[in-house]
């Protein structure tokens, strides 16, 4: 057990003596610690839309239908797909 701990002391000796040999190295060449890294590019979507539609209630049901989905019964009456092909 005692063999165990003086190895693993000895690692971490070995360790610390190379990091601090590499931060000399690093300090002598000037790489110095490395600039953090740039910013990732902004990226803006355009999103395309439609124009918008007015809604018209049905004469019949009353629901709200956009002017384009509307039937036009005779009389004049603008009715949904729904009310339409009742009749």
């Amino acid at each position: 057990m005692l063999r165990l701990l003086v190895l693993v002391l000895l690692a971490y000796l070995v360790y610390l003596g190379l990091e601090n040999l590499l931060g000399k190295l690093r300090n002598a060449t000037g790489g110095g610690p490395l600039p953090p890294p740039a910013p990732p590019p902004r990226v803006t979507a355009t999103v395309h839309r439609e124009a918008v539609e007015e809604l018209v209630p049905c004469a019949r049901c009353g629901v709200r239908v956009p002017r384009s989905r509307l039937l036009a019964r005779p009389g004049g009456e603008m009715v949904c797909g729904a009310c339409g092909d009742r009749g």
